[in-house]
């Protein structure tokens, strides 16, 4: 693949990989303002800090650059298989969770 080509990929994974990480954050659960701004930085940075790094790869080694967009592409598949992973076991963490304080407490647990 051409140093261009692996780049246009690198480009769309990473904003498909911010988007995606972006959207199951906020569907993942509904904290306060402040830690959802909190939460929105932390997602960003990794995907911020490699698009910067790609704005200066310019002058870069072409093997350099070729490094920095397999690390693009390994970051946005890695984190949205992540955030999927976790959204996608919470209903069944909340329903363990339930069940465990049914048995805390003594009583049976309700359907959710």
């Amino acid at each position: 693949m051409t140093d261009n080509r692996l780049q246009a990929v690198a480009r769309v994974a990473l904003a498909a990989g911010a988007i995606g990480s972006l959207v199951l954050l906020f569907m993942h659960g509904r904290p306060s303002a402040f830690l959802l701004i909190l939460f929105t930085g932390w997602v960003l940075a990794p995907f911020i800090g490699l698009a910067w790094a790609d704005r200066l790869s310019a002058r870069w080694a072409p093997s350099s650059r070729t490094w920095l967009y397999c690390l693009m592409i390994g970051t946005a598949v890695g984190s949205l298989t992540t955030y999927v992973y976790d959204v996608a076991t919470s209903y069944g963490r909340a329903v363990l969770a339930r069940m465990l304080q049914a048995v805390e407490s003594g009583h049976p647990p309700q359907k959710i």
